[in-house]
């Protein structure tokens, strides 16, 4: 209802029950003048306008966000190393002595070790007492000569005992065994 059919509702005298609550009341959209209604009213009807005390302002809807969801990464993998396995130390097998033989020499290769015995003699299984064998250390090229005047060794892989001194023309007694080639 516009202002001015509320304006001839009111001079006609209209009972305020007749007169719909939107042409009472046009909230913020439109105030209503008091003082053209008072004019126009009489005081002997009586009539109930209820104006608002301040604009109604209505909030806008709230902005409903959901919440982000909750990624839980996946627990981490953990695999238990895998047993160090230590290999058997390897079984070191001294070379056979090798023997070469002819009319006029000997010669035979493998390990030689020091022994405590006489100045200038060694051991060897098969020259005879009393020969002299020429040893030649494989290592360094050093050789030396000694007296044959025991027997021994017998550990395989050595083909002579040297004694402290003839040992050290060849190498450091800290070594104690040495790869040699021996003839007579």
């Amino acid at each position: 209802m516009s202002a001015k059919a509320l304006t001839n509702a009111v001079a006609n005298k209209s009972h305020p029950s007749n007169v719909p609550v939107e042409a009472l009341s046009f909230g913020a959209l439109m105030p209503i003048d008091v003082a053209l209604i008072s004019t126009v009213v009489s005081p002997a009807i009586p009539v109930t306008v209820a104006l608002p005390s301040a604009p109604v302002v209505v909030p806008p809807a709230p902005v409903v966000v959901p919440p982000a969801p909750v990624v839980v990464p996946p627990a981490p993998v953990v695999v238990p190393p895998a047993p160090v396995v230590v290999p058997p130390a390897p079984v070191v097998v001294p070379p056979a002595p090798v023997v070469v033989s002819s009319a006029l020499t000997h010669v035979m290769s493998g390990i030689g070790s020091w022994y405590a015995t006489f100045f200038g003699s060694c051991a060897n299984l098969s020259a005879p007492f009393g020969t002299i064998i020429t040893i030649t250390d494989l290592s360094t090229g050093k050789s030396t000569t000694c007296r044959v005047d025991d027997r021994g060794p017998y550990v395989t892989g050595r083909v002579i005992d040297l004694s402290p001194d003839v040992f050290s023309q060849l190498s450091s007694l800290s070594n104690g065994l040495i790869p040699v080639k021996i003839s007579w």
